[in-house]
């Protein structure tokens, strides 16, 4: 029998189509694999698709709202007899507040359920991402109790002679007079409300257009205190510093105060 050998260029090419082949394959099946190729940040824009995803995931969490850390800022109290100087105190109150609800903890107080692993792998998401989403989520449900826009930015300005004043302070806060250490922690209040508007400010209004049309649903998972007025509890603050805190006319319910510029 005579063997007819292939020529090189044919054999070249056979193996370039075979490598084609299994490239298209492998991205083909990671894209089936995992429906949501990115971890959502607050910043992030939020497809109907994800909400309904991360609903579905959400289902088979139920104690979701009682797991879950709280958001809600509040004005720091501190120890009177705390030796720090004020300026580091600050900075402790500061990283307080980062610290106090991140991705990774969120990821960390996730069920390890077979229900809830099973309801990722269906809907093709990680775990990682659903707790993006959860924080993106939480994120915009805050922002929509605000309905004055122009409100976060007026507060992020006007936190920041305060903020600056704290952080040149070294007097060492136990040693300070009380109604001095008084009147610095009601100064360190800024610290909570800047840092609440800056994470509101990050928010694209397309998220809070998101989160209304999912409203009911969304109420079930996340914490209740995120459906309220994140600036409430420092009221008397801004009041002091010019800006109106007032009910609505027809209502007295906290849920529909306002802070008018």
């Amino acid at each position: 029998m005579i063997k007819v050998s292939m020529p090189a260029w044919i054999i070249h090419l056979r193996r370039v189509s075979l490598l084609l082949i299994a490239i298209i394959t492998a991205i083909a099946g990671c894209s089936e694999e995992q429906r949501f190729p990115e971890t959502r940040r607050v910043v992030d824009r939020v497809t109907e698709a994800e909400v309904r995803a991360f609903l579905a995931v959400a289902a088979s969490f139920p104690e979701a709202q009682s797991v879950m850390p709280g958001l809600q800022p509040s004005p720091p109290e501190w120890n009177t007899h705390r030796t720090l100087p004020v300026q580091e105190m600050a900075a402790e109150e500061r990283k307080l507040l980062a610290d106090r609800v991140t991705h990774d903890q969120i990821l960390r107080r996730l069920p390890e359920s077979r229900e809830f692993l099973r309801a990722l792998r269906r809907e093709r998401m990680s775990a990682s991402q659903f707790a993006g989403l959860w924080l993106t989520l939480a994120a915009a449900i805050n922002r929509s109790t605000v309905k004055e826009d122009s409100l976060i930015d007026s507060i992020l300005q006007r936190s920041q002679p305060p903020l600056a004043e704290l952080d040149r302070d070294t007097r060492v806060f136990a040693s300070l007079a009380p109604e001095t250490s008084h009147d610095i922690q009601r100064q360190a209040a800024w610290i909570a409300l800047a840092d609440r508007a800056a994470w509101l400010k990050l928010v694209p209004p397309s998220n809070v257009e998101r989160v209304a049309a999912f409203q009911e649903e969304l109420n079930k998972i996340f914490p209740k205190e995120l459906s309220t007025y994140p600036f409430l509890p420092f009221a008397d603050l801004l009041e002091d510093e010019g800006t109106p805190f007032e009910e609505l006319p027809e209502s007295g319910r906290d849920t529909d105060l306002k802070i008018e510029i």
